[in-house]
């Protein structure tokens, strides 16, 4: 903070300058406070800062911050004959100025750029506010009004500011209002495009109505992201169908691709329903093309979206998702097994199986039931073959035969 000086030896320090000297000395008539363009201000071009001289900014600075208001009226007075007839600014904005530099601690040496600083940033807002036009009249009128405040002989910043704050709070409802009617009318088109799909999978045009389903999640805001996901999944299953009944291994591939979109559409941690859903989908593409290939890596991926969707779909959650989950499983597993030498994919595949049948019982599911039954008799059936007991074996044929 800088120390005070005496006021009498402030007095004495604003006198020294003559108000003639101070008339005209802003280089090239740069009368408007201009910020200098950086280094020291002693060594720029500006010899007079807002009609003050360097050397008599912290005198007339501690003048203006003096509780007594005589000592006060007597700077702005001193302002009034030291400013350029031609400057922007009046006397007492200028204490102001001076005023904001004392409650802002600014440290000696930076005084002269600050104040400098503090009015050309003034003199910039002035002309923003003068020239500001609003379509809104009510906007205009409180910009207008700050403006007035602004040219004042004696500007009142936190005034202004309050009328800014109203002004731009007006704009922003606007702004909200256009917003959300933007919004519902990216909804209502997305709806449209959803009709459209439907028209299109009713002639059983599964791309024509996945590319459509597609449009209806670009469409829509940012924030619906449920809707997005949703609308993702199903364009995938679409694809998915038209893969699995035409053999369209590309609608296969992108249905993987947009299964991979769709996990990150979607929060595990809020809701994990439908992220294990879209696992068990992906599992299901994966799967039907991992068997038309010769190669092992897609089944291995759908094994790995399975075992994904099992975390969430437990047994204690939804027992029958789970048990369909173990399902597809241990089909992935057992194509697997059938393509290996080894046991160990053929005995996970005969686990799995083993733990549908604890929830798809012949009671409750018997179509279901007997399924299963046929696709463990397969597995026991294979893994049989590689081993020396018999078994295996024969638990296949009993449970093939259904005895």
């Amino acid at each position: 903070m800088t120390r005070p000086l005496p006021l009498a030896a402030v007095l004495a320090a604003l006198t020294l300058a003559a108000p003639a000297a101070a008339q005209g000395l802003l280089a090239g008539n740069r009368t408007d406070c201009a910020v200098t363009a950086g280094g020291d201000i002693a060594e720029s071009e500006i010899k007079v800062i807002c009609g003050i001289p360097p050397d008599k900014v912290v005198a007339m600075m501690q003048l203006v911050a003096s509780p007594v208001a005589a000592d006060r009226d007597r700077a702005v007075q001193m302002i009034a004959v030291l400013l350029p007839e031609d400057a922007r600014l009046q006397a007492t904005a200028v204490a102001s100025f001076l005023t904001t530099l004392g409650e802002k601690d600014v440290p000696p040496e930076r005084l002269n750029d600050s104040l400098a600083e503090i009015a050309g940033r003034f003199l910039e807002l002035q002309d923003q506010v003068f020239a500001f036009r609003a379509d809104d009249p009510k906007v205009q009128a409180l910009t207008d009004r700050a403006a007035s405040t602004l040219a004042a002989a004696s500007p009142d910043l936190d005034a202004a500011d309050c009328d800014l704050k109203a002004a731009r709070a007006l704009m922003r409802t606007k702004r909200e209002a256009l917003q959300q009617a933007a919004a519902d009318a990216q909804r209502e088109e997305a709806a449209i495009a959803r009709q459209q799909a439907l028209v299109a999978a009713s002639r059983l045009d599964r791309v024509a109505a996945a590319d459509l389903y597609l449009q209806a999640a670009d469409l829509l805001p940012p924030t619906d992201t449920e809707v997005r996901w949703s609308d993702t999944l199903t364009a995938a299953n679409l694809l998915t169908n038209q893969g699995e009944e035409r053999g369209d291994n590309a609608a296969l591939v992108r249905a993987i691709d947009l299964y991979r979109e769709a996990l990150s559409q979607v929060s595990r941690s809020e809701v994990p329903s439908d992220w294990a859903t879209t696992q068990m989908n992906l599992g299901t593409a994966l799967q039907t093309l991992g068997a038309r290939e010769s190669g092992t890596a897609r089944l291995e991926e759908a094994v790995a979206a399975y075992r994904a969707a099992l975390e969430e779909r437990t047994r204690e959650r939804v027992p029958l998702d789970w048990a369909r989950t173990q399902m597809n499983l241990g089909n992935a597993l057992q194509t697997l097994g059938l393509r290996d030498l080894g046991p160990a994919r053929l005995e996970q595949a005969v686990a799995a199986y083993r733990a549908v049948l604890q929830e798809m019982t012949r009671e409750r599911v018997p179509l279901d039931w007997a399924m299963t039954q046929n696709n463990l008799g397969t597995a026991l059936a294979a893994l049989g073959e590689r081993e020396s007991s018999t078994a295996s074996l024969e638990e296949a044929g009993a449970r093939l035969t259904g005895r």
